[in-house]
């Protein structure tokens, strides 16, 4: 008798903590921590030579930021990109595979400011590396591989970029919302 009692208040726990936390994250889902209202601009160093690494990242920075509810223009913020840099690293090689491991690492410096030129995010950095396995005998998906990669990790650093200056760029007036 004693056993169906315990086993009904396990359940019945159980079930308060899942509504719990059901209910903190509706609450979290509305509280629009993602969210970015305000203009910004993207540039890179004078000089700096903008290649297709560049031009991807800021691609994926503008889209990032229009997910966000940034817009383009002036008057907000200036992300600007000082310096990116990627490297194809060969890491292990089996003759008897046809097959080699490489490792792509991208690292990314770049700094925020506001409309008047005063730092709203002091130079920031990231580094990131992935590693995938080429074949020899399929050099030419490999190679796509590559590139896929490449755009993967310049999409994620623009997606963390985006959620970091969501959280510094939180008006501090804004009500924390009770729990």
């Amino acid at each position: 008798m004693r056993a169906p009692v315990q086993t009904w208040l396990v359940l019945v726990a159980l079930m308060t903590a899942m509504v719990n936390l059901a209910a903190c994250g509706f609450q979290l889902r509305g509280a629009d921590l993602g969210s970015i209202d305000l203009n910004y601009s993207i540039s890179t160093l004078q000089g700096q030579d903008f290649d297709e690494q560049h031009r991807l990242l800021v691609e994926a920075l503008e889209a990032a930021m229009i997910e966000a509810g940034a817009r383009r223009g002036s008057g907000g913020v200036n992300l600007e990109i000082l310096a990116l840099q990627s490297e194809i690293i060969d890491r292990a090689t089996s003759p008897v595979a046809q097959a080699s491991e490489k490792i792509i690492r991208l690292q990314l410096k770049y700094l925020v400011t506001d409309a008047q030129g005063e730092s709203v995010v002091g130079p920031q950095q990231f580094a990131f590396q992935r590693a995938f396995q080429v074949d020899r005998s399929n050099l030419l998906g490999s190679y796509e591989q590559q590139r896929l990669l490449q755009a993967e990790m310049l999409a994620n650093v623009a997606r963390q970029i985006v959620r970091g200056l969501a959280v510094v760029l939180v008006p501090a007036a804004a009500p924390l919302a009770e729990p």
